[in-house]
């Protein structure tokens, strides 16, 4: 889908392709890098910034942004982290004004070179772009913690929310509590507008997605708010048509635009290069966004739509702490009640400028005393049950956060005792080599032979000590990665806290409107 030449006025158009750029692993990569910077080039204005995730080869990244340059994109970066980087490259037609890049605290495990993103040091990259004068959006490129299991259980949460049961989900559940406070930290002053772009490694039904979408309610999910075909699930990895197959992994849908903007169009793109194969194991994800500072309506009818009543403009919430449960009840508890707009709950969340934090007049029917009295009785039952849905998400964090810090502990412990052993092996094993002890050495005449023997006898000993050491330092990183999947889990006691404190609050306005009625 594209936008006519007329529609494309305030309109700023995004893209996020993972570009599978792992060196000698990664099928093609090469031919695939070059395909990707030809449609670069061939992409003219219809495309504004790009956002892309696994470009692990430095050169890539400089072709890449190369490409960029030729036709229009002057403005890039490629923001480095870890080992083999973070592999997040964002290019923009736009000026780049301000840039930085956030490290994940729980970054994996260490030992599971398998997986290579405890290596890798993931993060977010923000880039604030100056799409016009004294016009600011934030651009947020990430990429979360692989799945390797991509199986999860059916939970009670709302029916249809499922978690996941493979080992690094509690990886991805505080990352991306902390890849919220890395927006709302940074988005709350001087832009219009944000957009969040990458591979998020889970499906929309998965537990990580509500968590993210709780934690950042004024975000709209633009594939999701603009698709009208329900045989189109739209999938991302592994979807129909790739010409690389996966065998672990599955067909969903897992990268992902999601904005506080308006989406004007959405569609699934960079599927297949004029060379017959695929850019990528994934599609990339382009999205239109309409500049629009704000959604600023008195009442939810006046602007019909899925996020109707719902600001778009800086975040206001100074921090998790301070406006996250808010925002939760700001989305899910009140902006579908009788007709009562997001923007009237009390507080800052959703306030604009000039605007009041008084609490909206309570919503009185005309017809009658008794109809308010069944409508307030009404408000009540449904904040208390969305609450319910709120707190129940919360505390499956919470117990998908609890097993992963008794998980890592475990791990650092069975590493620590395994590394003793074998530090003792390699001692004994020494003092049992030592030359003075073999004869079969020091009857060795030839230097070569003399050699040989030294490296018979020395080799165990050495291989020992080297995995003690390996295992030692497999240890020691599993202890800040316990303490930050510990921090997350008190930081979802904290919302959950707080999900209490409003929701008795808002029992407590429900109860006077109802004797104020009677």
């Amino acid at each position: 889908m594209t936008l006519r030449q007329g529609d494309k006025a305030g309109v700023v158009s995004v893209i996020t392709l993972n570009v599978w750029g792992l060196q000698w692993v990664s099928k093609r990569r090469q031919e695939r890098i070059h395909e990707i910077g030809a449609f670069i080039r061939k992409c003219g204005c219809s495309v504004d910034c790009m956002c892309f995730q696994e470009v692990w080869v430095s050169r890539d990244a400089q072709y890449l942004a190369q490409c960029g340059m030729a036709s229009g994109f002057k403005h890039h970066v490629h923001f480095v982290s870890g080992l083999f980087g973070s592999g997040l490259l964002t290019i923009s037609r736009f000026p780049i004004m301000e840039w930085g890049f956030t490290q994940y605290a729980a970054a994996g495990d260490a030992l599971a070179l398998h997986c290579g993103d405890y290596l890798a040091k993931k993060g977010v990259g923000w880039a604030r772009l100056a799409v016009r004068p004294r016009c600011f959006i934030d651009v947020y490129n990430t990429h979360l913690h692989a799945n390797y299991s991509h199986k999860a259980k059916v939970t009670k949460i709302s029916g249809q929310w499922k978690v996941p049961n493979d080992v690094f989900a509690p990886f991805r559940v505080s990352q991306i509590l902390q890849l919220a406070q890395v927006i709302r930290h940074t988005s709350k002053h001087g832009s219009v507008g944000a957009v969040l772009l990458g591979d998020f490694n889970t499906k929309p039904e998965n537990l990580e997605y509500l968590f993210l979408r709780l934690l950042l309610p004024e975000f709209a999910d633009a594939w999701a708010e603009l698709n009208t075909d329900p045989l189109d699930p739209g999938h991302t990895c592994r979807a129909a048509g790739n010409t690389f197959e996966s065998t672990r992994q599955v067909p969903e849908r897992i990268d992902y635009v999601l904005t506080n903007l308006t989406p004007v169009c959405c569609e699934v793109t960079l599927k297949t290069c004029p060379k017959g194969f695929s850019y990528s194991d994934h599609f990339g994800v382009q999205a239109h966004l309409q500049l629009q500072p704000y959604i600023a309506t008195s009442s939810a009818q006046e602007n019909p739509g899925p996020r109707a009543g719902l600001p778009a403009g800086p975040l206001a919430p100074a921090s998790i702490a301070d406006g996250v449960g808010e925002g939760m009840l700001t989305s899910y508890v009140h902006q579908e009640y009788a007709g009562k707009p997001a923007q009237c709950v009390s507080g800052t969340h959703g306030l604009m400028p000039g605007q009041s934090e008084e609490r909206a007049p309570a919503c009185v029917s005309p017809r009658s005393q008794s109809a308010a009295a069944a409508g307030a009785q009404t408000l009540q039952q449904q904040i208390q049950s969305n609450a319910i849905v709120v707190k129940e998400v919360l505390q499956s964090c919470r117990r998908l956060l609890g097993v992963g810090v008794r998980r890592t502990k475990r791990q650092a412990t069975q590493k620590l005792l395994v590394a003793l052993l074998l530090a003792l092996t390699s001692l004994y094993l020494s003092a049992q080599a030592s030359l003075s002890k073999d004869p079969a050495c020091m009857q060795a005449r030839l230097l070569p032979q003399l050699l040989c023997r030294l490296v018979t006898t020395l080799a165990a000993p050495a291989l020992a000590f080297l995995m003690a050491l390996f295992l030692c330092m497999g240890c020691l990183a599993d202890i800040p990665q316990s303490q930050a999947l510990m921090q997350s889990s008190r930081m979802a006691l904290l919302l959950a806290d707080q999900v209490d404190s409003l929701t008795s609050s808002e029992d407590a306005s429900v109860q006077d409107h109802r004797c104020a009625v009677n």
